[in-house]
């Protein structure tokens, strides 16, 4: 059944309807806690909305879950970047570019450089 919901959640999603998303994966997460593809989704829907700190929560659980599923990483990374957290944003990109096989090298270098530039 935590998978139906999941499946639900990321169709409600592709919708638009974020509240019905969440409350899929909300689901899926009561059933079965540590449902990776549920926190992740949740994650990804807590971002579109611009609720960040939600975000990095789920984040970071699907990091937990899945340590070598890049795109959690480089989600991560954004998510930090969009809290000010500019150190932690480096780290998962350079996490996220070390274990991506096909990564957009030249664009993860790029965002990776424009953080660093704000720290100095």
């Amino acid at each position: 059944m935590p998978d139906a919901y999941c499946n639900l959640g990321i169709i409600e999603s592709e919708r638009g309807n974020h509240s019905k998303a969440m409350d899929c994966f909300t689901l899926c997460l009561k059933e079965q806690p540590r449902h990776f593809e549920a926190h992740y989704n949740l994650a990804n829907v807590y971002a579109e909305i611009g609720n960040y700190p939600l975000a990095k929560i789920h984040y970071q659980m699907s990091i937990e879950i899945e340590p070598e599923f890049p795109n959690s990483h480089f989600n991560l990374g954004l998510t930090f970047a969009m809290n000010k957290e500019i150190e932690m944003a480096i780290r998962s990109l350079v996490k996220y570019k070390d274990l991506a096989i096909e990564a957009d090298e030249g664009l993860v270098d790029e965002l990776i450089n424009g953080l660093m530039r704000t720290i100095k």
